[in-house]
This record gives C-alpha cells, sequence and structure tokens, in this order.
C-alpha cells in the first residue's frame, strides 16, 4: 500500500490561517514549485492538493479547473518577466535596452518550464487573454513606442 505524502506542518498552518484570496497564493505558489521541479505536466490538482495538505476538491473552492490554474501561473510569470525587466531597466542610459534585454534572456534561462508555459501553452479562447499577455507587455511596448518616436522612426520603417 502506497502511503500518502502529506504537507510539511509549517504549510498546513499557514493553509489553516489564510483567507480566501492567500489560500489561492498559496496554491499557485504549489503550482508553481511542482512546475518548476518536475514541468508541467506534473501540476494536477490532485499534487497540488498533496503539497498543501488538503483534499483535491478544496481547491475547486478557490480555482475553478486545472485550465484556471494554469492562466494563474502564466499570469504569475508574466508579472515576474514585467518586474524583473523593469526593474532591469536600462533606458536612457549608454546601455539601452541591454538590462531589460538581458533580464528577458536571464528570466527564460532560468526558468524554462514556466517560459515554456507562458509562451508554447496554447491558451483558450476568452476575454482576460489579451489582458493576461499584454499586461506583461504593455510597458515594455509602451517604451518602445516611446524610443521610436524620440528617434524619429515609425513601425512602418522598421519593418521594412
Amino acid at each position: 500500500m502506497r502511503r500518502k505524502a502529506h504537507a510539511p506542518t509549517k504549510t498546513r498552518k499557514r493553509w489553516r490561517e489564510a483567507d480566501f484570496e492567500q489560500r489561492r497564493q498559496l496554491i499557485i505558489e504549489a503550482a508553481m514549485e511542482l512546475l518548476v521541479r518536475d514541468g508541467v505536466e506534473a501540476v494536477t490538482m490532485r499534487r497540488v492538493a498533496e503539497r498543501l495538505g488538503v483534499g483535491a476538491m478544496t481547491l475547486y473552492t478557490y480555482v475553478d479547473s486545472q485550465e484556471q490554474l494554469r492562466r494563474e501561473m502564466t499570469r504569475r510569470g508574466f508579472e515576474m518577466l514585467r518586474e524583473g525587466c523593469q526593474a532591469a531597466n536600462t533606458l536612457g542610459t549608454p546601455q539601452g535596452w541591454r538590462g531589460g534585454a538581458r533580464h528577458y534572456l536571464r528570466f527564460a534561462l532560468e526558468n524554462p518550464r514556466l517560459y515554456e508555459l507562458m509562451f508554447s501553452t496554447p491558451m483558450p479562447e476568452g476575454d482576460d487573454d489579451d489582458q493576461l499577455l499584454m499586461s506583461g507587455f504593455q510597458a515594455l511596448l509602451d517604451r518602445v513606442r516611446e524610443q521610436l518616436e524620440q528617434a524619429s522612426l515609425t513601425i512602418g520603417r522598421i519593418q521594412r
């Protein structure tokens, strides 16, 4: 008989003391840990629940589906990428785009499974999809547009 793995006491305590939104965040954190360690296919509701020390059906109170959990992980990935690019920003310095570009590459190399989830996993049609992707890149697009305007360039000139 296979013995069921239990979540560490600290994790179970955090779960018990958490409010609704904090529990959602704990679910996403646990899913991200599984993703990093074992890949996207390993992120199942059952495994996330085991990691948190709760029943799998409990997770459905906080996340509607496996698909929504993956969307939340993708959203978290884009937030991480955006925040890192902003922190590494070197625009207006002699390095220009290098800081953000380096961070982007570092992020992809250091988080290959998350990067793959973010950019290779087809997302279902829905109202949130454009917002999900754009929220991660809107600041970058705004900066590119600013730089193009300052250089008196247009998108048409660049695409040639």
